[in-house]
């Protein structure tokens, strides 16, 4: 994200190893400069991050589970920022098609794109049009 020019990322991971990972390359690339990359050891369902506009998931979490484990980040959205943050995330078209029954009840604008480095798998940016439901 910081290579198409984000100026502010959070970096979230419950993997101590991967988080320092991240923090080395950053410092090895000098991403640092100009723009502001947290890097945080913790669960995403403890973060309350205010402005977020992407959420970005590799992770094998279900899209529902991920709306519902981002609620709190959702909510702390400040005044006249879009409403709900948009997710990206990787799955096979098996994985969305299966997931996709599961989150009907949510209302959303969902586009797919080919990922180009792996095959069968999609990249699904996902936006939430009204407020998610909560269980």
């Amino acid at each position: 994200m910081t290579i198409l020019d984000h100026k502010n990322m959070h970096l979230v991971d419950m993997d101590r190893k991967k988080v320092a990972f991240l923090r080395e390359v950053s410092a090895h690339l000098n991403l640092q400069t100009n723009r502001s990359i947290n890097m945080y050891h913790n669960k995403i369902e403890k973060m309350c991050i205010a402005n977020i506009d992407y959420i970005i998931s590799k992770a094998m979490t279900s899209i529902s589970d991920l709306m519902l484990l981002t609620e709190n980040i959702s909510e702390s959205q400040a005044p006249g920022s879009q409403s709900n943050p948009i997710f990206i995330v990787f799955k096979t078209e098996i994985q969305l098609q299966n997931e996709l029954k599961l989150i009907n009840s949510y209302n959303f604008k969902l586009q797919q794109y080919q990922n180009p480095y792996r095959n069968n798998s999609l990249v699904v940016h996902i936006q939430p049009i009204i407020d998610l439901p909560i269980k």
